[in-house]
């Protein structure tokens, strides 16, 4: 199986990623952070934008058009990146 996503670095994390697990994903307070879903409209990408602001993120981004909007643009995918593995509420990987 493939996983299809925005190409370049990534992190995947959940909206309900504890803290900790945040700050050990994203070390960097002042990088860029772009946030997508899969899909436009879900309110999942500002509930971590949020959170992330308030953890002391300097430059988070929501990406409104999510995944599918990349996709419908020809922007550039990664598509070789092996499955993520997900568990439970906070469903982030590495």
């Amino acid at each position: 199986l493939e996983v299809r996503r925005i190409a370049g670095p990534t992190t995947r994390l959940s909206a309900k990623a504890r803290q900790a697990t945040v700050e050990k994903r994203l070390p960097d307070k002042n990088a860029l952070v772009v946030i997508y879903d899969t899909d436009n409209g879900s309110p999942k990408p500002s509930e971590l934008a949020r959170r992330l602001g308030e953890m002391g993120y300097a430059d988070v981004r929501v990406y409104a058009e999510g995944f599918a909007g990349w996709l419908a643009a020809g922007l550039p995918v990664d598509d070789k990146t092996p499955p993520l593995k997900t568990s439970g509420a906070e469903a982030d990987a590495p």
